[in-house]
């Protein structure tokens, strides 16, 4: 099932670090069908795209900044990651910055 999501959050415009986290929770080894070659022919993720701060799709460079940490759904040791734009794990996404965001931005992209 395909769905999209939009979240807007307004920050202060004081001089401070934060945290945008997303979690990927309760996801299961029935989420994941496998064929008889094992290959994944079907499989739950989540995809995140256009993230943006002030109208501002942040770019490749921003990207890296995001740390993926998960432990393959339990069947390995915990992981910190780059994020190439989808969770296929339990986990969690991380993205630390500071604001004023415009600053921040520029600083990063």
């Amino acid at each position: 099932m395909d769905s999209d999501l939009q979240f807007n959050q307004d920050l202060a415009e004081d001089e401070a670090e934060h945290e945008l986290r997303i979690v990927l929770k309760n996801k299961v080894a029935a989420h994941t069908k496998i064929d008889d070659q094992n290959q994944r022919i079907e499989d739950v993720v989540l995809l995140i795209t256009d993230l943006c701060f002030d109208g501002i799709r942040l770019d490749h460079n921003c990207q890296q900044l995001i740390t993926y940490t998960h432990d393959l759904n339990g069947t390995g040791d915990i992981t910190h990651d780059r994020f190439y734009g989808e969770m296929g794990c339990n986990g969690t996404l991380s993205l630390k910055f500071t604001s004023p965001v415009y600053l921040w931005l520029l600083e990063n992209m």
